[in-house]
């Protein structure tokens, strides 16, 4: 008889059946002055656009987010708080598993939301982004992602909402997870190693850049 047998869960079981961060881990957040946040697997790539689109409106950097289409969405993962207001996709890839669309409504009060965000996303195989040089740099960092090469900004692919006087034209960097488990990450929070981004490979086309960063993941 196999009764009593446990079948592991595939990848995409997984994250179908995530329900949030454990007890554990909100504890440890808690203990480093973080509210934790659960983010909950969502099945509709209509109101996750939904739920960005409005995020990105209400924050005067919201073009620092890339929203995707609901077609788009509809082929990753998402991640979405009970209200709506937190969110974050998986993008799975060759090499990889890609972390997009990380946002937070500015009308939610939780402060560092971005900590459950990651946390998250690292928990479900997210091990790369990448981002236009801002304030959340230090954020990634600050999670155990390590900065390998940067791309110089392209006003021909800028996003049509970005606001040049008030966003500029930072590079994108680009960043592979160095590994810790999500329990390792959470107590270093704010002791992971500062890099300095002017120092990355500079690359002049996106494509070239993201796959110099892949050079550093392993496929499959």
């Amino acid at each position: 008889s196999d009764q009593g047998v446990s079948v592991p869960l595939s990848r995409v079981d997984r994250r179908k059946n995530y329900r949030g961060l454990t007890g554990v881990l909100k504890s440890a957040l808690k203990a480093q002055g973080i509210t934790s946040i659960d983010l909950r697997y969502h099945s509709s790539a209509e109101s996750f656009e939904s739920a960005i689109q409005a995020a990105k409106k209400s924050n005067p950097y919201g073009a620092y987010v890339t929203q995707y289409s609901a077609s788009d969405y509809s082929g990753m993962d998402l991640f979405l708080s009970d209200d709506g207001n937190v969110g974050v996709a998986l993008h799975d890839t060759e090499h990889g598993t890609d972390i997009v669309s990380v946002f937070k409504n500015p009308k939610t009060n939780v402060k560092r939301a971005v900590s459950s965000i990651l946390i998250t996303a690292i928990e479900n195989g997210g091990n790369k982004l990448d981002n236009f040089h801002g304030d959340l740099s230090t954020w990634y960092e600050q999670h155990g992602f390590i900065p390998v090469a940067r791309c110089a900004f392209n006003e021909e692919f800028a996003p049509t909402d970005w606001n040049f006087e008030l966003d500029g034209k930072p590079d994108i960097v680009f960043w592979v997870h160095n590994g810790d488990p999500v329990s390792t990450i959470v107590e270093n929070i704010g002791n992971y190693e500062i890099h300095d981004i002017k120092k990355l490979p500079l690359f002049y086309d996106y494509d070239e850049a993201g796959a110099y960063r892949d050079s550093f993941i392993s496929s499959g």
